[in-house]
């Protein structure tokens, strides 16, 4: 059984350094002159042994290229050792397996003692060509009877959503049901490949239409759900990948969500983000801008640490999960992947294996103000719901805000005093409001910009609000959090006329 297969092109300009380091890339194959090494311990090419040994039944791999001439070829295991400092840590390495063969290998490998396997490839004759390889496990692996539902949400980005269902489709055929979601109503179903379903749906935002994806894979009766972006872009050997996992997974470890890191187009050898923690006062990100190419870098990543949710850029989990806790929370748009993994977590945990990772537009770009509307907002709501709300925090992040903006934009200041507003709402507001009414509101509508003093005072008030009112706002939320998002509140919002 294919595991994972060795990666030689990459689908994002300067990647590379992502999949192997070294000879020159020509028609469709690295060519290696003799004497000249290619170190293919990547991201994207090492065997994340660490990973697989815990979670799956895989005991033994091997690992199989496929290439012209005479090789030597050495597998490598590399270990963490000491603390993380600067997203990358000391690692030990050590020769676990070779071989010398010409016109392809095999090399077996147990992985129980865990780290990253990764190999190096030096050319024995000259002119020698790599054209693909594999990690494959013998038939004794537990297979699982996985169909997995991938769910492409779009907003009138059709080029992006047609490249991307087109990719899917070429990546796993009949072996999973692809569903485009099209919020726009812009697309049409001769646009998609045959195996591609097309979901036309009032535009309800990024969370309305993953959970009408996700709905569409419990109707159909998947075993998992994939959520995608429309906007990203990713090699198809990435989902074949994830798939693999999801049939090896040992019997007690079934019920886990896995997480794709998201790498940056401007630096794309870089991992950017993979898995965070949502705490009760602040977000961290345990891997942030981490130097894959680096050695130190390519070991952090893979090692395994505290998160609770995943960006719905590329996010997995069971049907089962949404089965038991729901949908998405109605957000229309940001922090609905946060409040989700914060929910689930607890009994499907979220992990970021080696190798599953997407290029995604990075968020060092400068928001519109609106947007912070809906993160101050969605954050404040997702900490009443799943019970982590407090004045204290809620007031932290209110002076806070307060600081950051009030020299240099007033205008991002005057949303965040809008989102404390209507999280003051209460849930009724969630439940009458139309979020794409709402949203075209929020982003045309002017909004009061005030001077030092009316933002101290606006300030003061929302506060004496928060002390007054925001335990029994944050206790309605809570109570009411499993019902607005339950499927059957999902299929009214689906279904209501504008």
């Amino acid at each position: 059984m294919v595991l994972s297969e060795i990666i030689t092109e990459l689908p994002v300009k300067g990647a590379d350094a992502a999949a192997y380091d070294g000879g020159e890339f020509k028609n469709g194959k690295i060519v290696v002159k003799k004497g000249e090494t290619v170190d293919f311990t990547s991201f994207f090419n090492a065997f994340d042994a660490g990973f697989y040994s815990k979670y799956t039944t895989v005991g033994e791999v091997k690992l199989k290229l496929d290439y012209v001439g005479r090789a030597c070829v050495v597998i490598i295991r590399y270990a963490r050792k000491g603390k993380p400092k600067d997203m990358s840590v000391a690692y030990t390495y050590e020769r676990v397996a070779a071989a010398v063969s010409e016109n392809g290998c095999e090399i077996d490998v147990g992985i129980n003692r865990g780290g990253i396997l990764g190999f190096v490839f030096r050319a024995e004759s000259d002119g020698v060509e790599i054209s693909g390889g594999r990690w494959e496990c013998d038939d004794s692996c537990q297979v699982n009877s996985v169909r997995a539902g991938f769910v492409i949400c779009t907003y009138k980005r059709e080029s992006d959503a047609l490249r991307n269902a087109a990719v899917l489709s070429r990546a796993v055929g009949n072996a999973a049901d692809i569903y485009v979601v099209d919020n726009g109503n812009t697309l049409n179903t001769t646009d998609l490949p045959e195996n591609v379903s097309l979901l036309p749906c009032r535009n309800l935002g990024g969370s309305g239409g993953f959970s009408r994806g996700m709905a569409e894979c419990i109707n159909n009766g998947n075993t998992h759900f994939v959520l995608m972006d429309d906007d990203i872009v990713f090699d198809g050997r990435t989902v074949r990948k994830t798939l693999g996992i999801l049939e090896v997974l040992k019997a007690d470890k079934k019920q886990i969500s896995i997480g794709g890191a998201m790498m940056s187009f401007t630096e794309p050898s870089v991992v950017y983000e993979a898995g965070a923690y949502v705490g009760e006062a602040k977000l961290r990100l345990p891997k942030h801008n981490v130097k894959i190419a680096e050695k130190g870098g390519l070991v952090w990543c893979a090692e395994e640490t505290k998160i609770n949710y995943s960006g719905w850029w590329y996010f997995c989990a069971p049907v089962s999960l949404i089965k038991e806790k729901g949908l998405s929370m109605p957000f229309f748009i940001k922090y609905d992947d946060a409040e989700f993994g914060l929910r689930t977590s607890e009994i499907c945990p979220v992990v970021c294996p080696l190798g599953i990772g997407v290029w995604h537009q990075d968020f060092e770009t400068k928001l519109p103000p609106y947007m912070y509307y809906y993160l101050r907002r969605n954050s404040l709501i997702t900490s009443a719901a799943t019970g982590n709300g407090s004045l204290f925090n809620a007031t932290l992040k209110l002076w806070g805000s307060v600081v950051k903006f009030l020299r240099n934009d007033k205008k991002a200041l005057a949303y965040v005093f809008d989102g404390y507003d209507d999280y003051l709402k209460g849930t009724e507001f969630l439940e009458k409001t139309d979020g794409e009414e709402l949203h075209d509101k929020v982003r045309i509508a002017p909004v009061k910009e005030r001077n030092a003093v009316g933002i101290v005072l606006k300030a003061f008030t929302v506060w004496l609000k928060l002390l007054l009112f925001s335990a029994k706002i944050n206790a309605g939320y809570r109570d009411k959090r499993d019902e607005l998002c339950s499927l059957d509140a999902w299929k009214s919002r689906f279904e209501t006329d504008k």
